[in-house]
């Protein structure tokens, strides 16, 4: 089934089984979006013609200029579909710093723009890491934006794409493509207004943003943080949050835990809700599992709330492919490491990553400017006919020339490295 977006112009297939909003993405069209799980109404549209169903009630619906959230509906007919896909932002090359080991699950990842140009973002917002294929990786930034360097806070589940490749493979030195900022999960509240925050997991990383911001600016602000977790070991930056009760009187936090009992100042046992102020009339900042944010949404009778539900809806595939593991050599000096998808042309891979180089005619073997120089420890694919014929009229071609647009990624290229 086709969706056509009817203020670009532009299509993407669908199939039965796939909202979309995934759809979309996967097809690199632009759209807002956040918590994936219809909480948070970044992915607002109208269906302006066609026939769906909304993941709540599976009710086959007409469109009618119908209202929906793209994440929640599921194309029964070809559709015409409004929303607003904003300005396009570009790829920013980014290079892993350091990572650091919190627990064998969670790990604070310290990344810094290739080209050592600020990163400019407001505190609470999130960026996509375009990861393998199309796909793209949500996460928060969890410090104010300085000189171009980034903090993010990474969980490691058993289906996680990403994640396992991170705690599995990735070191420092490796390039990461990243888009945004996105968002608009900000610090809104007036001087004098009382907040209270509210995290589970690594939805600590946007509030930790927020704090560390309003604190130093505002340090009279009166706000208490809930952390929930299963267990300690989940509190993964207890000192900075006694470095803050310390420095600034008028915050407080409080770790609730479900799983463990630890007898500390600042610690409590069982239900986070068992635990929590009477919301009324508090400013409230939730980041984290979406039921939590649900809920305390609900019980809100007065006050301003603003959330950041995590994207919990499932992105990747059953089997994540077998990255394979080269260099870059982007100058004199200068190599980084990629983890490249088999099966893609590396063109598509190094716009991936944001690297510059140049395509003039698209992948269609007719300039030759996506040349490269591929050296490795093993046999390198061949080109076809056709690309040797462009690469010899190329001037100072070798024999080690490839077109990048027609170099497909495989298992031989492992440990090789690629000059741009």
């Amino acid at each position: 089934m086709q969706v056509t977006h009817i203020q670009s112009g532009d299509t993407f297939i669908v199939d039965a089984d796939t909202d979309l909003l995934s759809a979309g993405l996967s097809a690199n069209i632009k759209i807002p979006h956040s918590c994936r799980s219809g909480v948070c109404g970044a992915c607002r549209a109208e269906v302006i013609s066609g026939q769906f169903t909304e993941r709540q009630n599976n009710e086959l619906l007409n469109a009618n200029n119908t209202p929906v959230l793209l994440c929640q509906t599921r194309a029964c007919s070809d559709l015409e579909v409004s929303f607003n896909t904003g300005a396009a932002l570009p790829t920013r090359t980014f290079i892993i710093d350091a990572i650091d080991w919190r627990t064998p699950f969670i790990a604070v990842v310290h990344l810094r723009t290739r080209d050592g140009e600020p990163f400019d973002y407001q505190p609470g917002q999130y960026l996509a890491v375009r990861w393998s294929g199309q796909r793209r990786k949500l996460f928060s930034m969890a410090t104010p934006a300085a000189d171009g360097r980034l903090e993010l806070h990474i969980r490691r589940n058993s289906d996680g794409e990403f994640g396992n490749w991170l705690f599995d493979s990735a070191r420092p030195g490796y390039l990461l493509g990243i888009e945004g900022p996105f968002g608009d999960f900000q610090w809104q509240s007036r001087e004098g207004q009382k907040v209270l925050m509210v995290a589970t997991g690594t939805g600590f990383a946007p509030i930790k943003a927020l704090l560390s911001e309003q604190l130093a600016r505002q340090p009279g602000t009166s706000i208490e943080l809930f952390w929930g977790a299963r267990q300690s070991a989940d509190v993964y930056d207890l000192a900075t949050l006694r470095q803050w009760a310390d420095a600034y009187p008028d915050f407080r936090f409080r770790v609730v835990l479900s799983d463990e009992l630890v007898q500390g100042e600042g610690f409590l046992h069982g239900n986070l809700f068992d635990h929590l102020p009477a919301l009324d009339d508090l400013d409230i900042y939730a980041c984290g599992a979406p039921a939590v944010v649900t809920r305390l949404r609900q019980e809100q009778r007065s006050g301003r709330f603003f959330a950041d539900p995590f994207d919990t809806a499932p992105g990747s595939p059953d089997v994540a492919p077998a990255l394979v593991s080269a260099s870059i050599q982007l100058g004199k000096g200068s190599c980084a490491q990629v983890a490249l998808e088999p099966g893609r042309p590396l063109l598509q891979e190094l716009n991936r990553l944001g690297l510059p180089i140049q395509q003039v005619c698209g992948g269609r073997l007719a300039c030759g400017s996506c040349r490269v120089e591929l050296r490795g420890p093993q046999p390198l694919p061949a080109a076809e006919i056709e690309e040797q014929d462009l690469l010899e009229c190329l001037p100072d071609s070798t024999p080690d020339s490839r077109l990048a647009c027609q170099l497909v990624i495989d298992s031989r290229l492992e440990h090789s490295t690629i000059e741009l």
